[in-house]
């Protein structure tokens, strides 16, 4: 019994994330064709060949994958792998020559104009008792309307003005990748565990793995990376602008956006920061800011690891989408690649901040700090290091804290 509510509650906040990062997908949306394009692969292999998977836990193994481009009209991210905690949550491409994380929280949702505080209609409850019964009055519509129209001096609108929106969009670029990687592929979702993973070799047998899951515990997103025994991992963490994510519509006014590099005693940290644009509410009177106008959305990764870390403070020229208002950006490009070690461990927060915001620079100083700190809080009092058995330690406890939490249902 206590598996079974286990199951059902990853696969709920499972399929909370999806909803939250991707919306609703169509119901005639085309599924996954093998071997469309190089970066398809067609060979599936068994639990059996692979050193981690599913084993005897309900889930599901897929043997194909699809590259997700920096490009605002790609809708490859709909075919990647999916999970959440209930509030925090990713998709992750699979890719094993450049995997893609998408990285979200429940509370990151596009700020605009519209009203966001809540009608006084009450007058008209009565009335549209009787009219929700005989199905044939619904005078809460021009009510919404007359009071808005009082009291901002605008009509009200009646869909949901914020939709949510991606945090940062990361990519783990392998720098030793072969064709027989794609070819020689396993990914795997496990319902039990809401753990998220993809494994390739090459034609010696030689196996990579990427784990990862989103604690309920600690509310860390968690990637352990590791290469095959005797051999080390040679790979580039980089980030994605704003600008090249999938955006379904137009934005007025765009994000002011940022990357961040940490080098302290405790290794190298990066991270993306975003700044809501500082504007007013529609309407010609009682006018005040938008809801998110002192307030931002912010990343922070930990790199832990053991090995050797090159940080390239790059930059690059980007031209920016018709649906982002056009133009070109000449932004921060950092690159860390990570050598000389056999496995990596990438710890990651997401969250907003509604408050005391009037740049990007002070999205990183009260938002992105506050998410390195916990997560380095995190990592000196539970011992993390980067292994196996450190990964095996956070997931463990996530796992008797979703028990723990299930018992309030018993």
């Amino acid at each position: 019994m206590k598996r079974r509510k286990h199951i059902i509650a990853v696969s709920l906040v499972v399929v909370m994330c999806a909803q939250v990062l991707c919306g609703a997908a169509p119901a005639n949306a085309p599924a996954i064709v093998k071997a469309e394009e190089e970066n398809k692969m067609e060979t599936f292999a068994s639990d059996s060949e692979w050193k981690y998977g599913l084993g005897d836990a309900i889930g599901f193994n897929e043997s194909t994958y699809k590259t997700i481009d920096k490009k605002t009209g790609n809708d490859n991210w709909k075919e990647g792998s999916v999970t959440a905690n209930g509030e925090i949550g990713f998709i992750e491409s699979c890719d094993p020559r450049e995997d893609v994380f998408i990285f979200n929280n429940t509370k990151i949702v596009t700020d605009n104009q519209d009203i966001y505080e809540t009608p006084v209609i009450s007058n008209i409850l009565d009335e549209q008792r009787k009219g929700a019964i005989y199905r044939n009055n619904f005078p809460w519509v021009s009510a919404v309307d007359s009071y808005a129209s009082s009291q901002y001096g605008t009509g009200w609108g009646l869909t949901w003005s914020r939709p949510y929106q991606p945090a940062a969009q990361y990519r783990i670029i392998n720098n030793d990748y072969s064709s027989e990687n794609s070819s020689l592929y396993n990914r795997y979702t496990n319902y039990e565990t809401g753990e998220v993973g993809v494994q390739w070799k090459d034609n010696s047998g030689n196996e990579w793995n990427r784990r990862s899951f989103a604690s309920r515990s600690d509310e860390i997103i968690v990637t352990y990376i590791e290469a095959p025994e005797g051999k080390d991992l040679n790979i580039t963490l980089t980030m994605d602008h704003l600008v090249e994510m999938r955006n379904l519509g137009t934005v007025w006014n765009r994000p002011d956006t940022d990357y961040v590099v940490t080098e302290d005693d405790n290794g190298y940290a990066f991270g993306m920061v975003a700044k809501y644009p500082i504007w007013n509410r529609k309407g010609s009177k009682n006018v005040q800011p938008t809801k998110f106008s002192s307030g931002g959305w912010g990343t922070a990764t930990r790199v832990v690891t053991s090995g050797n870390i090159n940080y390239n403070a790059a930059r690059r020229t980007i031209d920016v989408p018709s649906n982002f208002q056009g133009g070109t950006i000449n932004a921060n490009d950092p690159r860390l690649t990570v050598t000389g070690t056999n496995s990596v461990m990438l710890i990651t927060k997401v969250d907003r901040i509604d408050d005391g915001c009037r740049n990007v620079n002070d999205v990183k100083e009260n938002l992105y700090n506050a998410l390195l700190e916990d997560i380095d809080g995190i990592i000196g009092d539970k011992g993390i290091a980067s292994d196996e058995e450190s990964y095996g330690k956070l997931l463990i406890l996530t796992w008797l804290y979703t028990e723990e939490c299930l018992t309030m249902f018993v």
